[in-house]
């Protein structure tokens, strides 16, 4: 049925890798971060990351969406975001937020970073 309604809706089909995956729910995940921030519903990144870690069980090692999306880079997941945008629609339209810190290359919660030395 799916591949039936897939061809009526002129749909190829491929293979999507398990990096996508985890991109596409990543970064939609940092980008929803991104607007609460910038609509001032989260006051800061940390806050964001707060309520996924402690509320939803995001693996605390990673430190929250908004402190994983440094290690990515705003740019990185800006560009992906507008990709997404042209090919697979206007839902994956990107922050505000986020397209500014990805202009001036900027990361969420640079205050909050830390040398780790062996």
């Amino acid at each position: 049925m799916i591949v039936e309604e897939s061809k009526a809706l002129g749909i190829t089909r491929r293979t999507i890798r398990d990096d996508e995956i985890v991109a596409r729910c990543m970064y939609a995940l940092v980008n929803k971060g991104a607007e609460l921030i910038g609509n001032g519903i989260a006051l800061r990144p940390g806050d964001v990351d707060i309520v996924w870690v402690y509320g939803f069980g995001f693996p605390w090692y990673r430190g929250g969406p908004m402190w994983w999306a440094d290690s990515i880079g705003a740019k990185t997941i800006y560009d992906q975001i507008v990709t997404w945008q042209e090919t697979l629609g206007a839902h994956w339209q990107p922050a505000a937020l986020l397209r500014t810190t990805a202009e001036k290359n900027g990361e969420f919660a640079p205050h909050l970073k830390i040398e780790v030395k062996n």
